[in-house]
């Protein structure tokens, strides 16, 4: 069994559920590869709504969301691990079936992409690699810490999504091939 983990950021809207969605397809359709795709923030809009958060995306909603993540982070660092926690039950059921996993997970701050790094030498032992998708016809949102660093990290890939679907496809494909090859 193998497993690689991809850390993906971009700005909301650039097309990183859809670069997955597509990557999912090739390798399931083709490959023993699963495709999972994960988010810190997911256990942070868990809270959120137990505070009485109703999903919104507004600007005061994305704020409150990085604020709330931070602390959580600093807290108990339960964004982090809750990830860690997915991951490791994914590979301890699929062990026997020999299935091989392929994790996106979403990370938006910088400071957060590095300590998860750090952090995931110990807590699952794969590698990772970082990837940014952008896209030139959709206005990145700069209003928010969360949103507006995305660019501010050295990734080991950038993928534009500037163009259409088929474009985004080949990108995926592409990427496949890379990521087999480097981790």
């Amino acid at each position: 069994m193998e497993a690689r983990i991809v850390i993906i950021n971009g700005s909301g809207g650039s097309g990183k559920s859809t670069f997955v969605r597509l990557c999912k397809e090739i390798l399931e359709s083709q490959t023993n590869w699963n495709v999972l795709e994960l988010s810190t923030v997911d256990w942070v809009k868990a809270v959120a709504q137990f505070a009485g958060w109703d999903g919104s995306k507004e600007e005061k909603d994305r704020k409150f969301l990085h604020e709330l993540k931070m602390a959580l982070e600093e807290w108990d660092n339960s964004p982090n691990q809750k990830v860690f926690d997915q991951i490791n039950t994914v590979l301890n059921n699929e062990m026997l079936n020999k299935r091989n996993w392929l994790f996106f997970v979403n990370i938006r701050e910088p400071k957060c992409i590095g300590a998860f790094i750090k952090q995931n030498e110990t807590a699952t032992g794969l590698s990772c690699k970082t990837m940014l998708v952008e896209n030139a016809n959709v206005a990145p949102i700069i209003s928010n810490p969360a949103d507006g660093e995305v660019h501010y990290y050295h990734y080991d890939t950038i993928i534009s999504n500037s163009s259409d679907l088929e474009n985004l496809k080949k990108w995926a494909h592409d990427y496949l091939e890379y990521v087999q090859k480097i981790i």
